[in-house]
């Protein structure tokens, strides 16, 4: 459409307007930050709101939790870890029922939080908090210093994930406060990176453990 028919269509009210071009309708759908801070506050809520529905089942409330679920991410580990995953699952096996309710419902107020504007800010600071110590003594660090940690076996811990996407989506003021901070893409690099690398460990150490046999 020429400029000069694009001024008769807006100058006279009359006449119908003329359609817009699709590629300007995709660019208009898709202005700004796809993803937002809020989006991801979002949906780290439903991250805990799930680990909290999770957390109610039967099997969580007997000792099988502490020495069928928590005690097992210690074995093989470094004693400094070994020892703050036996001594957790300690504590918990010797009144299961009291921890798994505690765990659920601290972890369902966390995505409940995150979801109401409010208390996002302490929301995310707890769920910063809460994720680093279940990444120790709930998953021994995600087995990274165990031998044969894979992303399979669980490498590196969903509450690892967890606490660095609360730190890329703290919330802000000012021309950035909708987008996610810009160290949370390098970060977030890193730990595929890390990943790859537990993936060829792990596989290099099963071809040598194949070739000595």
């Amino acid at each position: 459409m020429s400029r000069r028919a694009l001024r008769l269509a807006v100058s006279e009210p009359g006449r119908p307007a003329a359609p817009r071009p699709t590629i300007a309708v995709v660019r208009d759908a898709f202005r700004g930050p796809v993803v937002t801070r809020r989006k991801l506050q979002i949906a780290l809520a439903f991250f805990w709101l799930l680990d909290g529905a999770l957390q109610l089942q039967p099997v969580m409330f007997t000792r099988r939790f502490a020495s069928g679920i928590i005690a097992p991410t210690g074995a093989g580990q470094p004693a400094p870890i070994h020892w703050a995953v036996s001594t957790g699952a300690s504590v918990i096996g010797h009144s299961p029922v009291a921890f798994d309710a505690v765990f659920a419902v601290v972890q369902l107020l966390l995505g409940f939080g995150l979801l109401w504007g409010r208390t996002v800010r302490v929301a995310l600071g707890a769920s910063i908090l809460w994720g680093l110590g279940v990444w120790v003594v709930g998953e021994g660090l995600g087995g990274v210093f165990g031998s044969g940690a894979t992303l399979l076996s669980g490498a590196p811990g969903a509450a690892l994930l967890y606490a660095v996407l609360g730190l890329g989506v703290w919330p802000m003021h000012g021309d950035d406060m909708e987008r996610p901070s810009r160290y949370l893409l390098p970060a977030w690099a890193a730990l595929w990176v890390g990943f790859a690398a537990l993936e060829l460990l792990a596989g290099s150490g099963a071809g040598a453990a194949s070739a000595s046999a």
